[in-house]
């Protein structure tokens, strides 16, 4: 789909076959792409969440049963496009410190 996208705006003489083996190249197509399916908004969203959790404004085994896995693999699969939002104004260190602590925790059962 991407490359049809490229052709599309290039002249007739220069379509492409291919996209070029370029890694970087590659993370910003799928950045813009996760752009604009609102992967952002989603993050925004788990950092609301995160903040509740991290403060303990809900019971954590409300949330934590039923949400952890999604949660860790959504954060797991979307490390580089979070890498990619995150600056001073939004670092999402309610989101990380979430992840940390029921990374750890989902380790520890697994552990056992």
């Amino acid at each position: 789909a991407t490359l049809k996208q490229i052709n599309k705006e290039l002249p007739t003489g220069q379509k492409i076959n291919s996209l070029p083996d370029n890694n970087e190249l590659n993370i910003m197509i799928i950045n813009r792409a996760k752009s604009l399916y609102e992967y952002g908004l989603i993050f925004n969203q788990l950092e609301q969440v995160s903040v509740y959790m991290n403060y303990h404004m809900v019971k954590d085994e409300l949330v934590y049963v039923p949400l952890h896995k999604v949660f860790l693999r959504f954060v797991n699969e979307n490390e580089e496009y979070l890498n990619f939002l995150r600056s001073s104004d939004a670092p999402y260190a309610n989101t990380q410190t979430l992840y940390d602590s029921w990374n750890a925790r989902d380790k520890h059962v697994k552990d056992k």
